[in-house]
């Protein structure tokens, strides 16, 4: 009987080792797991805090970058518009300038610089010329038409503003515009070119 009580004891013993050893694989399975899971909700808070960091970033970034591109270009429109004023003043200027000079003596000089320009250019068929000149400059008349050197006809032209004529030559189909508008009008364009004040884009 003792015998059986040996083999008994031996054989609970053996179970209770092997349930425990079960016990205890499985409480390191459950905290395993648990580990896992726990790390697992860790790192998901803070991943979801980097995308919205990261997101928050390029906000700003791109609040940063509209910013500047709309402070550069009411920058460029600031400068636009005070180039358009000191081009506007320059030219006012020069305006006043050649009012002034049409009142001048030197002013019948350039007239006649002009018909015996023409004379030359025209020489083929002089008389088919036609001179158009201010209503102010009816006066100048007989000069020009002295310096052309040959008859021509006359005609007014509202389209000359300042000064200066325009020699039209249908026949030779040629024309000389001397109109002191035009010439200034040509400046502006050479002054836009070369002035350095340009608006870059």
């Amino acid at each position: 009987m003792a015998e059986n009580d040996e083999k008994l004891r031996q054989f609970l013993e053996a179970i209770t080792d092997k349930t425990k050893r079960e016990r205890e694989t499985a409480l390191r399975e459950v905290e395993e797991r648990n580990r896992a899971a726990f790390e697992a909700a860790e790192k998901e808070p803070m991943a979801n805090a980097h995308r919205i960091i990261e997101r928050k970033i390029q906000e700003v970034r791109n609040s940063i970058f509209l910013g500047l591109s709309k402070r550069e270009s009411e920058s460029k429109k600031k400068l636009l518009a005070k180039r358009v004023a000191v081009e506007e003043e320059i030219f006012k200027r020069a305006e006043t300038k050649l009012l002034d000079f049409v009142n001048t003596p030197a002013y019948k000089a350039y007239l006649v610089r002009c018909a015996k320009k023409a004379a030359e250019i025209f020489s083929a068929n002089p008389a088919a010329t036609v001179f158009y000149i201010r209503a102010e400059d009816v006066s100048f008349k007989s000069d020009i038409e002295s310096a052309f050197g040959s008859n021509c006809s006359f005609a007014e032209s509202p389209e000359i503003k300042i000064g200066g004529l325009i020699a039209v030559n249908e026949e030779l189909g040629r024309v000389i515009n001397a109109s002191i508008c035009t010439e200034l009008e040509e400046q502006r364009a050479w002054f836009e070119e070369t002035s350095g004040l340009s608006v870059c884009p």
